[in-house]
Order: structure tokens, then sequence, then C-alpha cells
């Protein structure tokens, strides 16, 4: 197996660590974490040089690589802060179903804002103190009709204060394990 990058995603590892050693102001991200706050100012400039959403096709705003390319970025950034590079990687964390699973209709409305730095995901799937253990989900979803009543507790949900839509794991007593797309403007239900 090859491991020698490309000149491409060399370039790209370039721009990644470039646009972090300019931006990454050295007390921003210790600002940030005391605050409680998401660095958005940095999110927008990275979704501007198209540095999120690297992987997605171009159809839904990426450039249409792989998720090697996204990776590098990644690293690149976290090379530079681990702290900020983590919160500009997780905007998208999620993503991956929704690219494999979900409907156009779903890329379209989640994915192509998401690549612009209109919208963020968030991921609804821990439960426990032993969060790792992902089989032993209790929040469950009862489909009724064309929709799903979900009814349950999540311990820790990425992104939740910014998060437009959220992908949700579940138990359907029918089908098993299931994701849904949650939007954060959802109605509530009183079953």
């Amino acid at each position: 197996m090859d491991f020698v990058l490309s000149e491409r995603q060399k370039s790209i590892q370039w721009a990644a660590t470039e646009f972090a050693r300019g931006e990454f102001l050295p007390e921003q991200a210790k600002e940030c974490d005391q605050a409680g706050q998401f660095p958005e100012a940095l999110w927008k400039k990275a979704c501007q040089l198209r540095m999120i959403g690297i992987h997605y096709p171009k159809e839904y705003g990426g450039l249409g690589l792989g998720l090697s390319e996204t990776m590098l970025t990644t690293e690149a950034l976290c090379r530079v802060d681990s702290s900020l590079g983590s919160a500009l990687a997780s905007v998208d964390l999620g993503s991956e179903i929704i690219l494999r699973f979900g409907s156009r209709e779903q890329k379209e409305k989640i994915l192509s804002p998401l690549v612009k730095g209109e919208k963020c995901l968030g991921a609804a799937l821990a439960e426990s103190e032993d969060d790792r253990n992902v089989s032993q989900v209790s929040t469950v979803a009862d489909k009724r009709g064309e929709e799903y009543v979900v009814q349950g507790t999540k311990r820790f949900v990425s992104n939740a204060s910014l998060a437009n839509h959220f992908l949700v794991l579940c138990r359907d007593p029918k089908e098993g394990m299931i994701s849904l797309i949650v939007e954060r403007e959802q109605p509530s239900a009183n079953p």
C-alpha cells in the first residue's frame, strides 16, 4: 500500500496548516473553552476556504474528494491547536450517515448549507457514563404514521447549542437501531 501523499493532498494539507497558523490566535482556544463558546468566526472562514465538507460531492457544495483529504485537513488544523481544530471538525459530525443513507432532499437541506457555514449538525448518541456502548441505547423511536415519536434522554449531544439538525441514535421496536434526523425547531408532541 502506498502512503505517499499526492501533490493535491500536500496542497490541501499546506493550506489548512497556513490557515490555522494565521487564524488560530494563541489564547483563542482557552477563551472559547472558558466561555463555553464555539469559534463561529473561524468556522465561517474555514467554510469560505472550502475546508468543511471536502469529501461531499460537488452537487452538495463539497470538493468531491475523499475522506483522506478531510483527515489531512483535520490533522493539519489540530497540529496547530487541537481544541480549535477539533471544534471545526465537529460541525459535520454524523454527516457520513446522511451522505450514505439520506435522501437527496435531506442532503440538499443539511449538507449544502453546512458547507457554506449556514448550518451545523449535531449528534445525540451517548446515554450513559459508558457512552462507547451504543448497543445499550434505550431512547425509543415509535413510528406513528409518517412520523416518529422519540422518548428518551441523551447524556452528551455534540454541538448542542449550535446545531440546526441532530442525528439521534434510537431503538425502533420493529427495526432495531436507527438514526433519525431531528430539526432543532421540531415541535414537541404529547403522546
